[in-house]
């Protein structure tokens, strides 16, 4: 628009490596004079030719001006410290079918985090839009979770949003609303996604983390790892539990050292 500008500021950069953002990035980065990008999540192309959409090419993100560390913001009490958990679940996938897993699955979580005494929050990363349209449909399981307290929300790319069975049209509002239900301490709730909810939201009450996921993204993992681990009045660490199914060996083991080594070289 022959527009001057100044400064930019990229906010959830690692965005703007998608092939649709980075020819436009690309392009204001040598029309602005000054370009700030910031992420939890840098992401590196594996090609190292000049034209690579990746961080590490300096000719459009710029040198790195500023890096903080973990423990740095443990420290300062920004974060909490993350707990690694295995929930070894009685669910066979192989003679199960996946509706029932994920209900077998989900009472013995919620059962499990009701013998503590603190108010669970709890996101969960679903296996698939299918799973979380089957689960919030499920009256028999949506009714025992409501007697126990839980407001129950989902939100994925085809079923749209769902807050105790209301239908939600925008994302926008869906997440307005789950910020503001957040902040009522003494509210349990259970919210599930599929990859719509790993950065954008601001639930610092958010104290468990769930992955029914066996097949996730480094930084899909970091960045929900991040919903769980806000420092909140009375919270000493963020929950993340791995699922395992009494049929599943290798894969979900796998899965915990994915996570535990993110965290580690974060």
């Amino acid at each position: 628009a022959g527009i001057p500008v100044e400064v930019v500021y990229y906010d959830e950069a690692h965005n703007a490596t998608d092939s649709d953002n980075f020819p436009s990035v690309e392009k204001l980065s040598k029309i602005a004079k000054y370009n700030y990008f910031f992420t939890a999540t840098p992401k590196i192309s594996r090609s190292r030719g000049g034209e690579a959409s990746g961080m590490d090419n300096t000719d459009v993100y710029g040198e790195i001006i500023c890096k903080v560390d973990f423990n740095v913001l443990r420290e300062q009490g920004i974060i909490v410290l993350p707990k690694l958990r295995l929930l070894k679940t009685t669910a066979d996938t192989t003679i199960m079918s996946n509706d029932d897993v994920n209900n077998k699955t989900i009472r013995e979580l919620i059962k499990k985090l009701e013998t503590s005494n603190k108010v669970s929050k709890i996101l969960v990363c679903a296996n698939g839009t299918k799973s979380i349209n089957t689960i919030i449909h499920n009256q028999v399981l949506v009714g025992w979770l409501r007697e126990l307290g839980y407001d129950i929300l989902s939100i994925d790319s085809v079923n749209g949003g769902y807050i105790n069975g209301d239908i939600i049209k925008s994302k926008g509002e869906f997440i307005s609303i789950l910020n503001d239900m957040g902040k009522d301490m003494d509210r349990k709730m259970i919210v599930l996604h599929h990859s719509m909810l790993g950065e954008g939201i601001d639930v610092k009450a958010f104290n468990e983390l769930v992955f029914l996921r066996n097949s996730i993204s480094e930084i899909f993992t970091t960045q929900a790892i991040g919903r769980v681990i806000r420092s909140c009045p009375g919270q000493k660490y963020g929950g993340v539990t791995v699922v395992e199914h009494e049929s599943d060996t290798k894969q979900a083991k796998d899965m915990v050292k994915n996570v535990f080594d993110t965290l580690i070289l974060a």
